[in-house]
Formats: structure tokens, C-alpha cells, sequence
């Protein structure tokens, strides 16, 4: 098939050279002039299925609500007289209650696991160095916090994930960068997780792809798409001020980050 990916972060160039080594004709559009330019430039590299996590938690929505005028906010909320804003935020505290999130997270590892394989696959097949490392560490900050992981950890023991609950003491002599004066209390250590620069390994995996032929067409921005008798029609822009031009996929798959609501948006 020929496919269009659009999008050069780590998700749209992992989905560009997994289908190369499908056989498959693949182009990637990027409107940025390399990959990995947006959230993939300097994101936190952490590789860890072993304790990966939805957003909708449980105390997630207490926690959102403690923090939302504070100026170092993980969230942010900007409340609008919008049904569809505040149906979500309905939707996002029910899926928080224990049983959902168990759920979620349990399909959120396997993916996740399946990701590691094929990650550590492509290090052997194609030599990757990418600055990674081993072991992962997530910091408690009082006795509550570690009652309310306590599902989390039954389910880190049911999948039979390598991993350990320590106090502060062994914390900070596993990392020993870790202040002495920041408030801890425990953590608990995944010893074979991972950590990596995200941006180098979407250098090299793009070398990679490029090499079993795969196309990038950066500063190329991608428009709308359209279905027509002859395939899925994409329009797009070289330049600013240029005309639009179009090509024509069997295939698209759109890993634009924020982007993609516009361009899905006129599809519904």
C-alpha cells in the first residue's frame, strides 16, 4: 500500500518505519524542516510499561483541583461555558474511580510491554544508541500517596513486573542526585524500566526507515484530508504564500499531536 503518515515526532516515524518493514510505500509529512521538533523534542525519555499510568486516577481529580491557581500546575484548566468541556470533565472523574482505572491501566501495560519488545528488537536489528539506561524510580511524597498506590502495586504483582516499594533512604542511594532536603517518604523501583534521549532515537530511527525507502517531506504542512474515488486525498502546502498541491494515499495514518484534531474534526 501506498500510506501517508503525518507527523515526524517519535509516533509518526516508529509508524513510518514499522510499515516500511511491512513493504509498504510510505511518506511522511512533517511541517517542521526535521523530525522530532514538537513534543518529542525534549520530552521526559522514560520507557516504563511497567508503570504506566492513565491521566484519570484515582485523587487525580482531588489533586487537579488542589493545584489549579498554582503557578507550577501540572494542569491547567480554563473553565468555558461549553456542554462538551464540562461532559468530558464528567466522563474524566468517573473514569478516575479505582475499578476504570485499573482497567485502563492494565491495557495501557500490555501495549506498552508490547512497545518494549519491539523497541529492544529494533536497538539489536539496527544498532540504536540513544543515550538509554536502565531503572525508574517514582517518588512518594507521604504515607497517603503509598496507600493510593496500593492497587496499582497488586496489579504491578499480578503481571509479574519486576519491581520494589523502598523507603527514603534506599531512594536516595538508588539515585543519589536526589536532594536531601525534598520531602520523601518512599518510592517504588522498577529496576527494568528505561530511560533514553527521545530525540536522538527519532534521529536514528528515521535513518533507519529512510533507508528501507522511506519518503519525509518536511516543511510540507498538511491541510485537510478527503476521501476520493481514487483514494485518500491530502492537501498540502509547501511554502507559506504557494499554492496547494494534493496527493493521493491508499492509506493515511495521522500522528500529529494536537494538530490532528483540525484535521479530523471536518471528517467527524
Amino acid at each position: 500500500m501506498n500510506v501517508a503518515v503525518i507527523g515526524a515526532g517519535i509516533i509518526g516515524i516508529t509508524t513510518a518505519l514499522r510499515l516500511a518493514e511491512d513493504g509498504h510505500q510510505v511518506t511522511v509529512y512533517e511541517s517542521n524542516a526535521t523530525v522530532a521538533e514538537g513534543t518529542s523534542f525534549a520530552n521526559a525519555g522514560v520507557i516504563a510499561p511497567g508503570y504506566v499510568t492513565p491521566w484519570s486516577a484515582p485523587g487525580m481529580p482531588a489533586k487537579v483541583l488542589a493545584q489549579l491557581f498554582s503557578r507550577q500546575a501540572a494542569v491547567r484548566f480554563h473553565p468555558r461555558l461549553h456542554a462538551e468541556q464540562w461532559r468530558w470533565l464528567l466522563r474524566w472523574w468517573r473514569a478516575s474511580r479505582t475499578q476504570p482505572y485499573l482497567a485502563h491501566r492494565s491495557a495501557m501495560q500490555a501495549l506498552a510491554a508490547h512497545s518494549l519488545l519491539r523497541l529492544r528488537h529494533w536497538r539489536n536489528r539496527y544498532g540504536f544508541d540513544y543515550q538509554q539506561g536502565t531503572g525508574y524510580l517514582q517518588l512518594l511524597r507521604s504515607e497517603k500517596e503509598l496507600r493510593q498506590l496500593a492497587p496499582a502495586l497488586e496489579m504491578l504483582k499480578a503481571l509479574g513486573t519486576a519491581h520494589a516499594v523502598v523507603d527514603a533512604t534506599r531512594a536516595r542511594q538508588i539515585e543519589p542526585d536526589l536532594s536531601v532536603h525534598a520531602r520523601l517518604h518512599a518510592a517504588v523501583h522498577l529496576p527494568a524500566d528505561e530511560v533514553g534521549n527521545c530525540r536522538l532515537f527519532a534521529w536514528q530511527a528515521r535513518r533507519a526507515a529512510q533507508a528501507l525507502g522511506v519518503h519525509f517531506a518536511f516543511r510540507t504542512a498538511v491541510q485537510s484530508i478527503s476521501n476520493t474515488n481514487n483514494g485518500i486525498s491530502l492537501e498540502l502546502n509547501k511554502n507559506a504564500g504557494e499554492q496547494p498541491y494534493t496527493a493521493i494515499h491508499d492509506a493515511v495514518v495521522v500522528c500529529a499531536g494536537l494538530a490532528a484534531r483540525a484535521l479530523l474534526n471536518p471528517l467527524g
